[in-house]
């Protein structure tokens, strides 16, 4: 909504509220995950954790900034999530994601 009403500041700051949002949610399944036996299923669940890290939010938080700087180039949040949804890891996240939740 505030890219598409061209309000930089609150699009800034609302990414900047998921980017913290997504790195509690790291710490918690990361502390969460000491609780159980290592094996397949932590493997897995760590690796989604750090490409969230490592891959994911640095490419949104990229995004947000290029969308902050270049607002008049950009004409809709539709057009930067498509676009988002088309880098690997965030391909790769969702599949995984949605593979814990249907199993």
């Amino acid at each position: 909504m505030a890219l598409q009403e061209g309000d930089a500041d609150t699009l800034d700051r609302t990414a900047g509220a998921i980017r913290g949002r997504s790195a509690r949610v790291c710490n918690v399944v990361i502390s969460e995950m000491d609780n159980y036996e290592p094996g397949d299923y932590t493997e897995r669940v760590m690796d989604a954790v750090n490409v969230l890290k490592d891959q994911v939010m640095p490419y949104f938080a990229e995004k947000v900034e290029m969308a902050v700087m270049h607002y008049p180039r950009i004409h809709s949040w539709k057009s930067m999530k498509m676009n988002l949804s088309k880098h690997h890891a965030w391909s790769m996240m969702e599949s995984e994601i949605s593979e814990e939740l249907c199993s």
